[in-house]
């Protein structure tokens, strides 16, 4: 039986997929009204999975979803929503989401998709349980468990082989073993006979003796395991010190021991098998493989310059292999000019016996064309501390020479562009100061050139646009360009000029920028701009609700045909005819809200819109006050709807009202318009939740969408009222948008 909660804000949909789930064999469907809701029954609950809505008024599902993964860990959780847009699915496959479904009208075959997903997530998670299970038990087994690959490379160990080897864990991984062997007594001579008879019996076991690096020799049983994982072999080992009284196993003994960890497990822990890492030094132990690993040049010659020794980068970077060069005098490999630099060099440092570093050298490619290294090296020293030789490592930086140059052009280029362009021309450093501006921002900005050089570009951003600003920064580190983005700059006098940009990262993290002033057309495209904006919003909201709706209808309707002729027929009847009732609701809501941002704004006296709104509604028992006489402020024609809200919602939660009064007076900041009541008032935890979008026990959209018509001019709206005492709804009007007639 899956344990499973679902969470939505809606009810008729929590009632018809905890229907269809539970009539599935195998699922027990609780339910969650709210994010918050579904939060708390997860922590106090042990459920299976979790399915969300996205879209709730408290809390969206992407929150929820990341609340649970940081307080909960890895429970299955699918977000199972209306909204499809792709940035939505983007942000919950980034917080470890499950599975993303979109709702859609056919209720049968989304609910069985939703069991499906359900049913395979709840299954992976069980099966990484396990796995993780079996990892825990053999890390912390009481044996020692190595991988060996053919090589002898240990590509993993357990924590007890790590004790008996007296080696730390991190060490061995990626060592050879063969630096062990000569301590292990009772084994093959060498480890290549080892392999040998692993591969041709597939199983071994021994006797053995060990000397740990502290002298002291230990009595050890080993057991080897052929395997193979992804078609490579590896030596499955265990090692079990046996102590005086323990019974041992033969010597070679035909005894089948399985695996203890299976290919399913090591494919589904990947991490826990690593390759061949860079190995640690040891005492003694001369680490030719890994000179062959690195990507430099590394080599040795004697005090005259002859080459004692080359890795095989010299193929890579130079064009000889390394036989070619061995043997050779290296000023052969030098430009004619730089060999006597070279020689007194050499003769330099071995009279000082220094090391050295990062020192630029010029070879030649075997094709002939120069290679710039950067070279570090020491002298060789005999016991005498006699020179005998120096040896090194050159790194190829020819690319970050060119590149060098480049820059340089570049930057001459750039001189002469600033000197002539209108556009405002600047280059900054990667944590935001100007380090070069052009003259043409003296005359937007007012400020002299010496007054913004080594100023924080941040600093002049408006307030509203930093959080845009920095992460814009960021992108334009990630992705090397941005264009077209917008903010605001404030200039000497204190206001703000609107400018678009153009940037690009170029050298060692500068930015590159031009902006241009696009105030003037800002402001011009703002209130169209803003009416766009909330009509979409509107249309989205609209879509998203009667989506849901539908999909409720459907599903109902699919159980009416089933069972056409059972008694809860009726039921579902009733349940259609609610559902169909309430999306007539929301179209009638959106027909209200159509105009929304089409027409301009207009000046619009407050005292008459008031008195139309309030027309609307039966208030013969209510007391009007005016004191608005004259007033006009600049909004959005559906202001009278705005007005119709505020009344509605007096008179259907206010319980007690016998008064409205609306009334205004000014500030500095421009004018502040009240309209109040003497009801119940407002929760004070509500006071800004009733403008959220879904909140309320209506449509959940009447205030939503009445601070959305202010906002088109700048108006805001907040409810400021003593709880018990009525509520009271301030309008803050900037000033130039209201006037006295």
């Amino acid at each position: 039986m899956i344990s499973l909660l679902y969470i939505d804000d809606e009810q008729d949909l929590l009632d018809l997929c905890k229907l269809y789930l539970e009539r599935e064999r195998g699922f027990s469907v609780d339910l969650a009204r709210s994010a918050q809701e579904g939060l708390e029954k997860i922590q106090a609950n042990a459920y299976d999975a979790v399915v969300s809505d996205y879209q709730m008024p408290d809390m969206d599902g992407i929150e929820l979803l990341r609340r649970v993964r940081a307080e909960i860990g890895n429970l299955p959780f699918i977000i199972f929503t209306g909204k499809g847009r792709e940035e939505i699915a983007m942000a919950a496959i980034d917080n470890g989401v499950n599975s993303y479904l979109h709702k859609n009208g056919d209720a049968k075959v989304q609910f069985d998709e939703l069991a499906q997903k359900i049913r395979q997530a709840v299954r992976q998670y069980q099966a990484e349980e396990k796995m993780q299970m079996m990892k825990f038990s053999i890390d912390h087994a009481a044996e020692g468990i190595l991988w060996i690959a053919p090589e002898g490379t240990i590509t993993y160990v357990n924590d007890a082989a790590a004790t008996l080897l007296d080696t730390p864990h991190d060490q061995l991984l990626g060592m050879n073993l063969q630096v062990f062997w000569p301590g292990i007594r009772g084994v093959p001579e060498n480890f290549s006979e080892f392999w040998e008879k692993i591969q041709k019996k597939d199983f071994l076991t021994f006797d053995a003796q060990y000397t740990r690096a502290d002298g002291n020799t230990i009595p050890v049983e080993i057991l080897a395991n052929y395997f193979e994982f992804e078609k490579k072999p590896y030596a499955f080992t265990t090692l079990r010190y046996v102590s005086a009284g323990t019974e041992k196993s033969g010597s070679v003994q035909a005894v089948p021991v399985q695996p203890a960890v299976t290919e399913d497990f090591v494919r589904s822990r990947p991490g826990d098998l690593p390759g061949p890492e860079p190995r640690q030094k040891t005492s003694g132990i001369k680490y030719r493989a890994l000179v062959e690993e690195i990507n430099d040049w590394v080599w040795e010659v004697d005090t005259g310059g002859r080459i004692t020794f080359s890795n095989g980068r010299a193929m890579d970077i130079l064009g000889y292999r390394p036989v070619e060069i061995t043997g050779r005098v290296i000023y052969d490999l030098m430009p004619e000019e730089k060999r006597s630099d070279f020689s007194l060099f050499l003769s330099d440092n071995e009279i000082k016996k220094n090391p050295f570093l990062s020192l630029e050298f010029s070879l030649l490619h075997k094709d002939g064309r120069d290679v710039i290294l950067d070279v570090h090296g020491a002298p060789i020293l005999n016991e005498r501390g006699e020179v005998q030789g120096f040896r090194g490592v050159g790194r190829d930086i020819t690319g970050m020479k060119k590149v060098q140059v480049s820059l340089q052009e570049k930057s001459e280029e750039l001189d002469r562009f600033f000197t002539t362009a209108l556009d405002l021309l600047c280059i900054m450093d990667r944590d935001g100061y100007f380090r070069r501006l052009n003259p043409a921002w003296e005359s937007l900005t007012g400020y002299r050139l010496d007054e913004l050089v080594g100023k924080q570009s941040l600093d002049l951003v408006h307030p509203d646009d930093l959080v845009s600003t920095r992460e814009t920064i960021k992108n334009l580190f990630s992705e090397g360009q941005v264009t077209g983005f917008v903010n605001r700059y404030q200039i000497a006098d204190g206001t703000y000029r609107w400018l678009e940009w153009r940037s690009s990262v170029y050298g060692p993290g500068h930015i590159y920028s031009s902006a241009r002033d696009i105030t003037d057309r800002m402001r011009a495209e703002e209130a169209q701009v803003l009416a766009n904006k909330k009509l979409n919003l509107l249309s989205d909201i609209t879509r998203h609700d009667i989506r849901n709706q539908l999909t409720v209808f459907s599903g109902y309707l699919t159980l009416l045909r089933e069972q056409e002729t059972e008694p809860p027929a009726s039921m579902y009847i009733q349940k259609l005819l609610d559902t169909t009732k309430t999306i007539t609701a929301h179209i009638e809501f959106t027909k209200l809200y159509q105009n929304l941002g089409m027409a301009s704004p207009d000046w619009q006296e407050v005292g008459n819109v008031f008195f139309k709104a309030c027309s609307q509604i039966d208030l013969h028992k209510v007391q009007i006050n005016m004191d608005v006489k004259h007033l006009e402020i600049y909004s959005d024609p559906l202001l009278e709807r705005t007005f119709y809200n505020l009344i509605d919602n007096a008179m259907r939660y206010g319980e007690r009202v016998t008064t409205l009064s609306v009334s205004a007076t000014e500030t500095e900041e421009g004018l502040t318009l009240v309209i109040s009541d003497d009801g119940i008032g407002i929760l004070p935890t509500d006071k800004e939740r009733i403008f959220n979008r879904g909140f309320g026990k209506n449509t959940g959209l009447g205030l939503f969408l009445a601070r959305e018509i202010l906002s088109i001019t700048g108006i805001t709206i907040h409810e400021t009222g003593e709880y018990q005492h009525g509520a009271r709804f301030e309008l803050s009007v900037p000033k130039g948008v209201y006037r006295y007639a």
